[in-house]
């Protein structure tokens, strides 16, 4: 077992989906990846305590500005669902969704 996957374990964080990566050609993949960090994030900052080679753990500035950036993409992708969709709505729903 990875040190990685043994803190997630150490932390009680039960995710069937893993970390991913961000795919330069989609930008909702930034989304996607923020999203699935933010959700182990407690299993990096135990991996800074377990693995003393693990160096690049984000500060609490640079968590909050994730969940920030986060929160701003959220509509973002929302809006690409519905417009990748099978659909097609107009561009109504995207008005409603850049309100929210």
């Amino acid at each position: 077992m990875t040190s990685f996957a043994a803190c997630v374990e150490s932390v009680g964080i039960r995710s069937g989906a893993g970390l991913s990566l961000d795919v330069p050609t989609r930008w909702n993949s930034t989304y996607d990846m923020l999203v699935r960090t933010l959700k182990f994030r407690k299993a990096f900052a135990s991996l800074k305590e377990c693995d003393r080679n693990y160096i690049s753990f984000p500060s609490k500035y640079e968590w909050d500005l994730g969940e920030r950036i986060c929160d701003l993409l959220k509509s973002f992708s929302t809006i690409t669902a519905y417009f990748s969709s099978v659909k097609y709505p107009t561009t109504n729903v995207y008005f409603l969704q850049v309100e929210n």
